[in-house]
C-alpha cells in the first residue's frame, strides 16, 4: 500500500474527548500524597484505601467533601477539624493540576484545525472547581463533561450518552481517550473509537496510525513508542 493509500484509510472523525487524569495531566504528585497522609495521621497504605475505596462515591457527588473525607478517616480513629479537610482539599487539588505539556499541545492543535473537543472525567466537585478556576486548559474544550455535575461516573453507560448528546456526533465520528480499561471498553460498546493511554506518547503514536487528525508538532515517534 503506498503512503497515499494509507492515509486515506485512516478512520475520520470530528471530535475528541479526553479524560483528565493521567491523560492530560501527568501523574498525581506522589509528595502531595505522602503530605495528605500526614495531616490525616494515618499509616500510607491505610490513608490509600480511604482515598480510593469511595472514590467514586466522591466523584459522583453521591458523598460531600465532609462525608468522604470525615466518614473516611473515622474509620482509622481519625477525626479530621474542618481546617484539615481545608487544606487537604488544597493539596489534593493541585496534586491533579500538573499538566502534561504534550497533552496540552495536541488539545490546542486539534483546537485549531477544527475538532470537536470534550473532558468526560470522574472528578468531584471540590476539585473540579479548584481546576477549572486555576487552569486555561478548559478553555479549549467545547464541552466539559464532569461526573459530580451529571451524577454519574465512567464506566457507567449513561455518561457517554451525555457526552454524545452534548457533542452531537454520532459514536462512530469520536475518539476517546482514557487511561482505564474498563472506561475503554465502555465507549467501545457504545461504538465510540477509544484508545487506552499507558502514556500520552504511545496514545498520540496511535491516534496517528489509525485516525485521519493531526499530531503536535514537537512530537516524534522514536523506534522505543509502541505502536
Amino acid at each position: 500500500m503506498t503512503e497515499k493509500k494509507a492515509a486515506t484509510a485512516k478512520i475520520k472523525i470530528k471530535g475528541v474527548v479526553f479524560d483528565y487524569g493521567r491523560v492530560l495531566t501527568v501523574e498525581q504528585d506522589s509528595s502531595a500524597v505522602d503530605e495528605m497522609a500526614a495531616i490525616c495521621g494515618v499509616p500510607m497504605e491505610s490513608f490509600l484505601k480511604g482515598y480510593w475505596d469511595y472514590r467514586l462515591a466522591y466523584d459522583r457527588a453521591d458523598l460531600d467533601v465532609n462525608e468522604y473525607w470525615v466518614n473516611r478517616m473515622k474509620t482509622f480513629g481519625v477525626n479530621l477539624t474542618p481546617e484539615q479537610i481545608a487544606k487537604i482539599v488544597v493539596v489534593d487539588s493541585k496534586s491533579w493540576s500538573r499538566l502534561n505539556p504534550l497533552s496540552v499541545e495536541w488539545v490546542k492543535q486539534l483546537q485549531a484545525t477544527g475538532f470537536q473537543l470534550a473532558v468526560l472525567s470522574n472528578m468531584p466537585l471540590d476539585l473540579k472547581n479548584y481546576l477549572v478556576a486555576h487552569l486555561d486548559l478548559f478553555s479549549h474544550f467545547q464541552h466539559l463533561i464532569f461526573s459530580c455535575d451529571v451524577h454519574l461516573v465512567k464506566p457507567e453507560p449513561e455518561i457517554y450518552q451525555r457526552c454524545l448528546n452534548a457533542l452531537q456526533l454520532d459514536p462512530q465520528e469520536i475518539l476517546f481517550l482514557d487511561d482505564k480499561i474498563e472506561n475503554i471498553e465502555a465507549a467501545q460498546k457504545l461504538g465510540i473509537h477509544s484508545l487506552l493511554v499507558d502514556s500520552i506518547e504511545n496514545a498520540i503514536a496511535r491516534a496517528r496510525d489509525q485516525f485521519d487528525l493531526p499530531v503536535p508538532a514537537s512530537f516524534e515517534l522514536s523506534a522505543g513508542v509502541a505502536k
